[in-house]
């Protein structure tokens, strides 16, 4: 239970860096859009250990093992290198270009997050939980426990992120991907061994 926290926890702090970008340049995520973009990373990792449970009676035990810990290599390995990788990517479509700077989700510069931005946001946000969740779906897990600490977690860091984002304002570009990046990269070696 406790590599399950771990990654809920990794895959929730995509909430807390991007709300401590949005606070940091004073743009508001409402009690209601905070609680949306939530459901919405939740259901992406429902979704995901909903199709992995009905994959992993067909695959052994073995063989989801490296399954899981390519996929945790794969997100630790973006995570490590997620700047270089957004600074090669340039696009003309708005969900990419979200995905580039998710501050750029307010898509009428009202500097407060309505539902549709919300939305939008959530969808990026969630990406690394609808990989992720296929990891956990190969490991005994507690699905209400899941459910419930996921959403907290992501609630929790929202709220925490804006807090902190308050506090620095002076600061512009704070990125920590790496810190998600390397443990990621610890859990699936430890899994493989």
């Amino acid at each position: 239970m406790f590599e399950i926290f771990i990654l809920l926890v990794i895959f929730s702090l995509d909430t807390l860096f991007v709300s401590i970008s949005y606070s940091i340049k004073n743009i508001k995520i409402s009690l209601k859009s905070t609680l949306l973009i939530s459901l919405i990373c939740l259901f992406s990792l429902l979704i995901s250990l909903f199709i992995t449970n009905n994959f992993k009676h067909i695959l052994n035990q073995d063989i989801g093992k490296i399954i899981s810990s390519i996929i945790l290599l794969i997100l630790g390995l973006y995570n490590l290198f997620q700047d270089k990788i957004k600074k090669n990517l340039k696009s003309k479509n708005k969900i990419i270009e979200i995905y580039l700077d998710e501050t750029k989700a307010d898509l009428d510069n009202s500097k407060n997050i309505s539902y549709k931005e919300a939305l939008l946001l959530s969808t990026i946000l969630s990406l690394d939980s609808l990989l992720g969740g296929v990891s956990i779906g190969f490991m005994k897990y507690n699905l209400f426990y899941i459910i419930i600490l996921s959403f907290i977690l992501n609630v929790l860091f929202i709220l925490c992120g804006i807090l902190i984002g308050k506090n620095l304002r002076n600061v512009y570009n704070f990125n920590t991907s790496y810190i998600s990046g390397v443990i990621l990269l610890l859990i699936a070696i430890l899994k493989i061994i």
